[in-house]
């Protein structure tokens, strides 16, 4: 298999183990540099796909956009996490080899940058052109480690050069669940405490404005519940796809523990805004100034309850807002300078150099 129609036909297809069972969806193909035959693939594992596992496709079947491959699911899920990049290291390669119980011989450097990386006698264009890829900046000439070479993507169907970050793998579907709902949760907390509770103080029977609060929340609160659950998802399985920079890069780390802090905050105060609502539901008929301001002949108890929930119902905004500020904190730190940085700057730390 190393024509780019089959190489194409490879990336997007779906991997069974040997057992039949299906494994996920293989996002990348990584080839040898000196025959340009696959060896490794990555297959999408894990919670709706957020994790890459690197899988031998030695001994595999292909047809019918499906590739079984010669292993079982758990061993492909339990392989040793490595960044996908635009090549293996070698000892990258020896431990996936290690883990797959494959012997490994290690692979020689090539004598020099000049040194002719496409056996088949092809200049550079034509192979970019064979394997159905589009040229990216530099040749295979300029390729300055041995071993592996991404071929091409699942999106962007062309080769990947080291240097350059994989900015196909988005884990579009958790990051979407999470920003969706966190959207939902900011901005139906901050509706509610302006639109709901402040349009409640303008009808005009006073022992009706409470139920008119009521309803409108008892409206929002299923809603709410909803996006919160999809903020939880998707955060976790965003979590896990990036589990890697959180324990490699610095500054991941401690922004990640300040949002799941903020997030868990959130959650408290918002769970307790619902128990404050549910108290006024229970008083609908007595006479209030608003939604949250209590009026001279209101009972001391739903007064309180008011007041404590005038508090959380701008607490709520706040930390959601402070949720999406994180969140902007977090794109940032996978701007390819910032990775790279924060990466040795860890390092650095870890080991420091001594005099």
């Amino acid at each position: 298999m190393t024509s780019g129609n089959e190489l194409r036909d490879l990336v997007g297809s779906t991997a069974y183990d040997r057992a039949g069972e299906r494994i996920g969806t293989v996002g990348q193909v990584y080839v040898d540099d000196d025959t340009g035959r696959p060896t490794w693939v990555t297959v999408q594992t894990g919670l709706f796909g957020t994790c890459e596992s690197f899988v031998p496709v030695e001994d595999a079947e292909f047809g019918d956009e499906r590739v079984t491959v010669a292993y079982d699911k758990a061993t492909v899920k339990d392989a040793p996490y490595i960044c996908e990049d635009s090549h293996l290291s070698p000892q990258e390669e020896e431990l996936l080899y290690h883990h797959y119980g494959i012997e490994y011989e290690r692979v020689a450097p090539a004598a020099g940058p000049t040194a002719d990386p496409d056996p088949d006698g092809m200049d550079d264009d034509e192979a970019d052109t064979a394997l159905g890829c589009d040229t990216v900046g530099e040749t295979l000439r300029d390729q300055p480690l041995p071993g592996y070479v991404l071929a091409c993507d699942a999106d962007a169907r062309r080769r990947q050069w080291k240097g350059q970050p994989d900015m196909s793998q988005r884990n579009t579907v958790v990051r979407s669940l999470h920003d969706l709902g966190l959207a939902a949760w900011f901005g139906g907390s901050l509706a509610g405490a302006v639109a709901v509770n402040g349009a409640a103080a303008d009808v005009p029977d006073e022992k009706q404005r409470l139920r008119v609060a009521n309803a409108g929340w008892a409206r929002w609160t299923p809603v709410n519940l909803v996006a919160i659950i999809l903020h939880l998802v998707g955060a976790t399985g965003l979590l896990l796809g990036n589990k890697g920079r959180v324990a490699a890069q610095q500054g991941v780390g401690a922004s990640t523990t300040a949002k799941s802090a903020v997030t868990g905050a959130a959650l408290a105060v918002t769970a307790y805004s619902r128990l404050l609502g549910r108290k006024l539901e229970r008083a609908e008929g007595t006479p209030i100034e608003g939604a949250t301001d209590p009026a001279t002949d209101t009972p001391s108890d739903v007064a309180r309850t008011q007041q404590q929930l005038a508090v959380c119902q701008w607490v709520v905004p706040a930390l959601t807002g402070a949720l999406v500020v994180l969140n902007a904190v977090h794109g940032e730190q996978q701007r390819p300078k910032q990775v790279v940085f924060g990466i040795l700057a860890k390092l650095a730390r870890v080991f420091p150099v001594r005099e």
